[in-house]
């Protein structure tokens, strides 16, 4: 008798050694969620070894088919594995994961209801299953799957001390399982965000894109009509000089006259189709009069021209570089240029003027650009809402709305600013800080 009892007691210590350390190992393996498979691989692990089991398996429901399926096991035959799906309320497993509650069979056989699906096929006829649930928040409770044990290898049948066991494993599973579908959850919205994001990217792009077109269509009557001056020079020159061909200095004069005319074609076409080609995105240190003057050889004459608007410049000189794509702060300008000059329908000034400026220390210096005009003006009301995207006081042949709401994140990508004030039948003035130096 004393003999058994002291082998009762070094069984019994070497059990909670046993448990202890594979507790432990799975407290580590659970600071790792992404690996769920090895947490339930090693609770089995410990179920086979602490309770003496042949068999073992983790059952999960899957939502999508509507089944228990095994997601883990010990000692069960692959093939069985693939086999292996229950419906809520079917078998064993079925029936413990719909009523939430644990079940200990001592005898399969003894049970007509599973008697006759020949659960008995087991080597012994105790079966132990136990509820996966994870307890959420506001004491809600979910049924995630099932634990299941079988085969005891010395021939017994369970106790509810092995069902306690098992219970507290299953709980240990059930948070493992639902750390693991968290992460899971949160992979598949991370890419879902990446997606979209490309998608937000691409429709960014194609509606800068759009504007600029727009902008080109609206400025391409006008710089036609430009084209026509020199077109004209240059007609009347060749027709002087078919009727005096043998005039050697009319005819270098007029081929200096002529070469000037083609030069101005050239560069008038080269900068409109410079502004309306979609470039690569390419920030290098830049002059800003000089983009301003190059904008201006293809706006000015829509401005006096059809619009009846009168430039003035007034470029601060020696301005330091700005580390900017010059195509898209070109389209900034152009929108704002285009903006002007529909706030004044029956003409007017439009002022754009450089400078720097120091928000704060003298070491910290901005460039800026305004662009003023004496137009309409914008109602108070109405100044928070111009950079929201297809806000628009025109009329809907005359914009989209898309237009500042584009510059205004032009700007914001190059670490800039950009400010609006307006008064009501005096005008409206837009002004655009940019960092000075190279920004890499």
């Amino acid at each position: 008798m004393v003999s058994n009892s002291k082998e009762s007691i070094l069984r019994d210590e070497e059990d909670d050694f046993l448990f202890r350390s594979y507790f432990y190992e799975i407290c580590g393996s659970l600071s790792s969620v992404l690996n769920v498979k090895k947490v339930c691989d090693i609770i089995l692990e410990m179920i086979v070894r602490i309770v003496s089991v042949e068999r073992a398996s983790l059952m999960l429901y899957n939502k999508r088919t509507k089944r228990l399926e095994i997601f883990a096991s010990k000692g069960i035959p692959k093939d069985i594995v693939k086999k292996a799906k229950l419906k809520s309320g079917e078998g064993i497993s079925g029936k413990v994961f719909e009523s939430g509650k644990p079940m200990l069979v001592d005898d399969i056989e003894k049970i007509p209801e599973y008697k006759s699906k020949k659960e008995s096929k087991f080597e012994t006829r105790s079966f132990l299953s136990v509820p996966l649930i994870y307890s959420g928040g506001e004491g809600k409770k979910e049924i995630m799957g099932v634990v299941n044990a079988t085969d005891k290898s010395s021939g017994v049948n369970f106790t509810l001390n092995d069902q306690r066991l098992i219970t507290s494993l299953s709980a240990i599973a059930s948070m493992a399982v639902q750390n693991s579908r968290l992460y899971e959850n949160i992979k598949k919205g991370y890419k879902e965000l990446k997606r979209k994001n490309r998608i937000i990217i691409n429709i960014q792009k194609s509606l800068i894109a759009n504007e600029r077109l727009s902008s080109v269509g609206t400025l391409a009557a006008s710089v036609v009509h430009e084209i026509k001056n020199p077109m004209a020079i240059m007609s009347g020159a060749i027709q002087i000089l078919m009727r005096k061909r043998e005039d050697e200095k009319l005819l270098m004069e007029y081929s200096k006259i002529i070469k000037k005319q083609i030069d101005n074609i050239v560069k008038l076409s080269n900068q409109l189709l410079s502004f309306s080609k979609e470039m690569k995105t390419e920030r290098k240190s830049e002059d800003l009069n000089n983009i301003i003057r190059n904008t201006l050889i293809f706006t000015e004459h829509y401005l006096s021209r059809f619009k009846g608007v009168k430039v003035i410049k007034n470029l601060k000189k020696s301005l330091p570089q700005i580390y900017i794509d010059r195509g898209q702060i070109q389209q900034v300008f152009v929108n704002l240029i285009n903006n002007a000059a529909q706030a004044m329908p029956s003409g007017g000034t439009l002022k754009i003027e450089t400078g720097l400026y120091s928000p704060g220390s003298d070491d910290e210096k901005e460039v800026f650009v305004s662009f003023v005009d004496n137009g309409k003006g914008i109602e108070k009301k109405y100044l928070k809402k111009i950079f929201s995207p297809f806000f628009t006081t025109k009329d809907r042949d005359e914009g989209t709305g898309l237009g500042l709401s584009i510059s205004r994140d032009i700007i914001k990508r190059h670490k800039g600013r950009i400010e609006v004030k307006s008064k009501l039948g005096e005008g409206t003035s837009f002004l655009i800080f940019f960092p000075t130096g190279i920004d890499e």
